[in-house]
């Protein structure tokens, strides 16, 4: 698998068929016993840890949030962030309409260990603004948005769609409004990947 900068690709494939494994490879959590995962044609294993993290930020299906305000959450890891930059990103990711109205503090408002006072919908859209907030190179949405509601997640694409080109994207998802924003979409199975048409249904 090639994939210029920029370019948004769409992976596809039933549970356990690898398509975790290939994103995890890819932030490095561990490498590759044979074959190699390469950034701008340099093997993984040859870069430092924090240039390869820095250059990429994941949001996956099980979001976990320290026991911190919502603000302190969003910025987590991006300590030179202003506070307008924090609430533009929150509006990206349709999460300041619900912490400035749902949340007794607003962006002040501790969420527990784990985020365990938010619904699976709204931590989701916490970390996919602090994923934003860090204008990564690579973005990878693991089924970042299986718990949020479709019309949220048809705005979420708007803000997405705005993005390409500006990051390399890499969806995972069973959801068609994700997966009609992608350039090339793959299918995974038992580890291995085939090129696929894009569903008629997603593309038009």
């Amino acid at each position: 698998l090639e994939i210029p900068f920029g370019k948004t690709i769409a992976i596809l494939g039933a549970n356990g068929s690898g398509k975790s494994t290939l994103i995890q490879l890819l932030c490095r959590y561990y490498d590759p016993t044979s074959g190699s995962m390469e950034l701008d044609g340099i093997d993984l294993r040859d870069l430092a840890l924090a240039d390869i993290r820095k250059r990429v930020a994941l949001v996956s299906q099980s979001t976990v949030l320290c026991n911190r305000s919502g603000y302190e959450n969003m910025v987590y890891g991006i300590p030179e962030a202003t506070r307008e930059e924090g609430v533009l990103a929150a509006n990206l990711a349709l999460a300041h309409e619900f912490i400035t109205t749902a949340l007794t503090e607003g962006y002040g408002t501790i969420v527990g260990q784990s985020g365990q006072k938010l619904s699976g919908g709204q931590r989701q859209r916490i970390a996919l603004a602090r994923a934003i907030l860090r204008k990564p190179e690579i973005l990878i949405l693991d089924e970042s948005t299986s718990q949020i509601d479709m019309a949220s997640e048809l705005q979420i694409r708007e803000t997405l769609q705005a993005m390409k080109g500006q990051m390399t994207i890499l969806i995972i998802t069973h959801r068609e409004a994700l997966i009609a924003l992608a350039d090339e979409v793959y299918t995974m199975n038992s580890g291995v990947l085939s090129l696929s048409e894009i569903p008629r249904s997603a593309a038009a």
